[in-house]
């Protein structure tokens, strides 16, 4: 059984993938994949690895009868990496734009299954400063909001 979470992450991974973005070629699902060219993205949970703190996921009981269902915000981050340069922050920025505007317009074209909203909740800026030529990071917070039936968490309603 695949848990929604998956479907969702996937389906960002894919949605992000496939937009005319300048990093679509390298969208990283993993924090510890090898990324050797830049500008890149990588989809993680929030609270793993470089999202540190926070809940990935609030859910909360909706009990209509004798049906329970759980509502579930899933939290995930998208992280933009881009190489130091004189342009490092316009171009975190921009690219940080473009991911926003391409999970808009995949929620809007119903390629995240099961998702009745996704917005941004967070942003946070970040250097790593290690190896030949140090990284700026954005790292977006994204809050996808959907429901399951309570012990069916991969059945979407």
């Amino acid at each position: 059984m695949s848990h929604a979470r998956r479907t969702i992450r996937e389906a960002v991974v894919t949605a992000l993938s496939g937009a005319g973005i300048v990093a679509a070629g390298r969208v990283h699902d993993h924090p510890y994949n090898p990324r050797t060219a830049f500008p890149s993205l990588v989809i993680e949970d929030v609270g793993a690895n470089f999202s540190d703190g926070n809940v990935t996921e609030a859910q909360s009981v909706m009990a209509l009868g004798t049906q329970v269902d759980i509502e579930r915000r899933y939290r995930f981050a998208v992280i933009v990496e881009v190489q130091q340069s004189t342009q490092a922050a316009r171009e975190r920025d921009d690219l940080c734009a473009e991911v926003e505007a391409a999970l808009d317009a995949a929620f809007n074209a119903d390629d995240i299954p099961g998702v009745k909203h996704v917005h941004p909740i967070a942003y946070q800026a970040a250097d790593d400063n290690s190896g030949e030529k140090p990284i700026r990071r954005g790292l977006q917070v994204f809050e996808a909001l959907y429901i399951t039936p309570l012990g069916a968490p991969s059945t979407f309603l």
